[in-house]
């Protein structure tokens, strides 16, 4: 997923999902906080984020559009077995034709 194109991904969608991370406190300790937040700018991302925090004059360290990573979005160890079937099969007909 490292080579996932986020801002190709979401350049054709009107509304979009952004990570905001936040954090609040003495720069030494922080509290931190990360927020998914739908929107169609990063400006109102960072509005929304720091509408909904319960922190006090929280500081933004970083927006970025989501990955799919981020959405919980990744192949998981029941997917693997399916995937390499696939592939075989796939194997298979590429042989059958060929």
């Amino acid at each position: 997923m490292s080579d996932f194109d986020a801002d190709a991904y979401w350049a054709s969608r009107e509304w979009k999902k952004w990570v905001v991370d936040l954090e609040s406190g003495p720069r030494r300790k922080p509290r931190r906080e990360t927020r998914y937040i739908c929107a169609r700018t990063q400006e109102r991302a960072l509005a929304c984020a720091k509408g909904e925090t319960f922190m006090t004059r929280p500081r933004v360290v970083w927006v970025r559009l989501a990955t799919p990573r981020d959405l919980g979005c990744v192949p998981g160890p029941a997917i693997k077995p399916l995937i390499q079937q696939i592939e075989e099969r796939a194997r298979a007909v590429q042989k059958a034709i060929a």
